[in-house]
């Protein structure tokens, strides 16, 4: 059920974020001159792009089974230790960062 309502909410969100970022700029958040017009590098035109959007349906489903499993296991063993270790994924995610991808390296 909490699958079907993102899925859901997605599907309505994403029209109406495509028609939001193709609304024209204000001319005050630009650095253009109100009178300019530059058709070619139009900031305020969002380009649909698939790579964030499987990026983001990725990470989704990821976290998905990821609160399945937490679910799961609370059968299994008990809702403390399941949610317990839920609980540390934000550590894992920062060991992960620090440890493989070496985000820390020039900090």
């Amino acid at each position: 059920v909490f699958a079907l309502g993102h899925s859901l909410a997605f599907l309505v969100a994403l029209p109406v974020r495509t028609l939001y970022l193709r609304r024209p700029a204000s001319t005050s958040s630009t650095k253009l001159p109100a009178n300019t017009t530059n058709t070619a590098n139009n900031a305020a035109l969002a380009v649909f792009a698939l790579r964030p959007l499987l990026c983001g349906l990725l990470a989704g489903s990821l976290w998905l089974l990821g609160a399945y499993s937490v679910f799961r296991a609370g059968q299994i063993i008990g809702v403390t230790i399941s949610v317990s270790v839920g609980r540390c994924s934000p550590l894992v995610a920062v060991l992960w960062g620090l440890i493989f991808w070496r985000e820390a390296k020039h900090a």
